[in-house]
């Protein structure tokens, strides 16, 4: 089955290029999480200040965010039929007290996630039975990365919900990143891929695999996005948690044993020439302040 909504998202964006050759224009993706990203300059060169918008237009341009037509089972989606189905029982069991819960959404949504996220951690390292201490579940992280426009130097900035460690925090090993909905009204289902194309952007400056995941989610539907190395990306979306809990799990559960397979079970080496991906590139990943 074809993944439809990747399909009519590539014709949909590379129209305006087709029919009036605009090479510079910004991809739908970019353009969609641009104002996930906040641009501070932090140089003073005697120049106008330029917009944070168009600096963080800029950043994204040079990115090349291009979609990966692929089908619902194909590729990163290809997670067979390997799931801890005897543990989602026990899942369901600790998501119930937030189905019907009450308050904010985006307090809903947090328990609903968190709590989905956290029951499948514990699961999955259960089932490699170590703990890897390079594996990581996190939650709130600011992700910081110098860029310099026009010969300004800029930082630029944006925040994520929950990240999943696959490796040294020096190096910026990230496997997947997760982005909650910040309001009813909000629609932006690519934020992710702020995050996503920023630590890519780090990585791929030091020589290493920038491929990671992304999740969008208000607690009822989960938007997954797959960035590869060469700054493609492709997405899956499971609507209605309550009926499609299984694929969220299994895919969840395929995420994370992918990050326990990067990791390995150490040693784990100092990088090349001794220079981590955070100290070549600038780019941190912190609790914000």
């Amino acid at each position: 089955m074809v993944n439809t909504g990747e399909l009519t998202r590539y014709w949909v964006e590379s129209l305006p290029q087709r029919l009036f050759h605009l090479p510079n224009r910004l991809p739908y993706a970019a353009r969609h999480c641009c104002p996930e990203i906040q641009a501070v300059r932090i140089s003073e060169n005697g120049k106008p200040a330029t917009s944070s918008l168009t600096v963080v237009q800029d950043f994204m341009r040079t990115l090349g965010l291009a979609p990966l037509r692929l089908e619902n089972h194909e590729g990163p989606w290809a997670t067979g039929v390997e799931s801890i189905a005897a543990a989602i029982a026990q899942i369901r069991q600790d998501l119930a007290p937030y189905y019907t819960g009450h308050g904010p959404p985006r307090q809903r949504s947090k328990q609903l996630v968190s709590t989905l996220l956290l029951s499948v951690f514990n699961e999955v390292t259960r089932q490699q039975q170590l703990q890897t201490p390079t594996v990581q579940l996190e939650s709130y992280r600011t992700v910081s990365l110098p860029y310099h426009y026009h010969g300004t130097e800029y930082r630029l900035t944006c925040t994520v919900d929950h990240v999943l460690w696959c490796g040294l925090k020096s190096d910026l090993a990230i496997s997947l990143v997760v982005t909650l909905k910040k309001s009813a009204m909000e629609t932006r289902m690519l934020s992710p891929l702020a995050s996503m194309a920023m630590i890519h952007h780090a990585r791929k400056r030091a020589g290493k695999s920038a491929v990671m995941y992304g999740l969008y989610s208000d607690g009822d539907n989960y938007h997954f996005m797959y960035l590869n190395d060469q700054a493609e990306y492709s997405t899956i979306s499971f609507m209605r948690l309550d009926e499609r809990l299984p694929d969220i799990v299994r895919l969840v559960e395929h995420i994370m044993h992918e990050a326990y397979q990067a990791a390995g079970s150490g040693p784990w080496p100092m990088p090349m020439g001794g220079i981590s991906a955070s100290a070549l590139s600038g780019c941190t990943i912190t609790s914000p302040t």
